[in-house]
């Protein structure tokens, strides 16, 4: 593993670059072709400002995978079926990104809309309170917030004005402090704090930095895993980090570390498409993570607490020391596999969270499914077998020679499990 944490480089130390600023300039028109000339050159002098701030936002991490592509969708709409203008665009994604329970961007994205359209931003802004207030009354008590909302008339100004001072978190935050929108999951924060105990071989430093988050974590836990911010990634990251500091202590190194992108993240759109399940992702090309990266984890959107994020999370991380990736229905990988990343998330799942019933984390134990049986035969091997099995064939993926797997299994394994185990995996069709 890396020698510290993996830890964003966020907006911690830097904020979006102070631009030209925005200015409006006369210019004569004498024919409707000086005019089609004028209109070309002003689109085309937007895109290039609007994609200079989306490169900006990228270095600093400032939107999760699926959040920079819708929003560079809106940002950018012209002339569609949809939209005639970004700006109702635009009122569209924010009104997603709150139904989809990731306030936490919406400030970045506002910042990005008035530097591109300064003159209309009021119109666009002033439909966010109320957005906000269906946002909060999804985590509190509709009364509480109502009467909050009595108590403070000033609400809806003030939001609109941190929306433009960039303290829109912090306005957030203070407004689910008062209407009893923040539950801390404590259960879970006890959990974190042993998680990182029983590591060992954490160098100082790292350590360190882990102590850090986990001081923060109760200012986190009441938030959805889904939350893109710095402080909830740095959670989720830290969370990857010791699960793969105990994978690589049983099983042995990633193959792929340095290309590997460890702060697991949400995407709506694949929910969508169809794709509910947690997968090993490659990046969309063009995007500075696929530049950097070669592999991450997209956790199932309906994954949405932290336990179940825990769960899939563990499940996920066992793939993640040797990726295999394929077109949607095309992976192919041996049944051992599956079957070892089943029987650590169950591991995990007894040690870490008792008080969680396997229904509730979606764990396919309960069922007879190709994973069950996968999970029935993998859990029956030692972790010392199963390091030299990865160790032999180079991946828990690739069992290509039954003979030798035989051989190093035979004494816990009868002869169909040894068969099931090397054989293809079976998943299935909507995953």
């Amino acid at each position: 593993m890396n020698a510290n944490l993996p830890l964003l480089r966020s907006g911690r130390t830097r904020v979006f670059s102070k631009h030209d600023g925005f200015r409006e300039v006369r210019f004569p028109v004498r024919t409707p072709e000086d005019l089609r000339e004028l209109d070309a050159l002003k689109e085309m002098q937007l895109n290039r400002f609007v994609m200079a701030l989306f490169k900006e936002a990228q270095e600093e991490y400032r939107f999760s995978p699926g959040v920079f592509t819708e929003l560079v969708k809106a940002m950018l709409e012209k002339d569609s079926p949809g939209y005639i203008t970004a700006h109702g665009a635009f009122g569209h994604f924010n009104t997603q990104m709150f139904e989809y329970g990731l306030a936490e961007e919406v400030g970045a994205a506002v910042e990005i809309y008035i530097a591109c359209y300064p003159t209309s931003a009021d119109y666009v802004l002033k439909s966010i309170p109320a957005k906000v207030l269906n946002y909060l009354c999804k985590y509190a008590n509709t009364s509480d917030v109502m009467k909050w909302t009595e108590a403070n008339p000033q609400w809806k100004e003030n939001v609109i004005a941190s929306l433009k001072a960039g303290t829109f978190s912090e306005q957030l935050k203070m407004m689910r402090m008062a209407t009893g929108a923040m539950s801390v999951n404590f259960n879970f924060l006890q959990m974190l704090e042993k998680l990182v105990n029983n590591a060992s071989g954490i160098n100082p430093e790292a350590m360190e930095q882990a102590q850090k988050i986990l001081a923060n974590a109760p200012n986190v836990l009441y938030q959805s895993p889904r939350e893109w911010s710095e402080s909830c990634n740095e959670l989720r990251g830290l969370i990857t980090y010791f699960i793969l500091v105990d994978l690589e202590s049983r099983y042995g190194d990633m193959t792929n570390q340095m290309r590997t992108y460890t702060i697991p993240f949400y995407n709506k759109q694949r929910e969508m498409a169809g794709k509910s399940n947690s997968q090993v992702i490659s990046f969309e090309p063009g995007t500075l993570l696929a530049e950097h990266f070669d592999y991450g984890i997209c956790i199932g959107w309906r994954y949405d607490s932290w336990e179940q994020f825990f769960y899939q999370l563990c499940h996920e991380c066992v793939h993640l020391l040797d990726p295999q990736l394929a077109p949607n229905g095309e992976l192919k990988v041996s049944a051992l596999d599956e079957g070892v990343a089943v029987r650590y998330a169950e591991e995990m799942l007894d040690k870490y969270l008792p008080y969680i019933a396997r229904s509730f984390v979606d764990s396919p134990v309960i069922s007879r499914s190709p994973y069950y049986f996968a999970w029935d035969a993998a859990r029956k091997l030692p972790d010392e077998v199963l390091r030299t099995i990865r160790e032999t064939f180079g991946a828990f993926a690739r069992i290509n020679d039954r003979a030798r797997f035989a051989q190093l299994t035979s004494k816990w394994l009868n002869e169909d499990e040894i068969t099931l185990l090397c054989a293809d995996f079976e998943y299935p069709k909507h995953r």
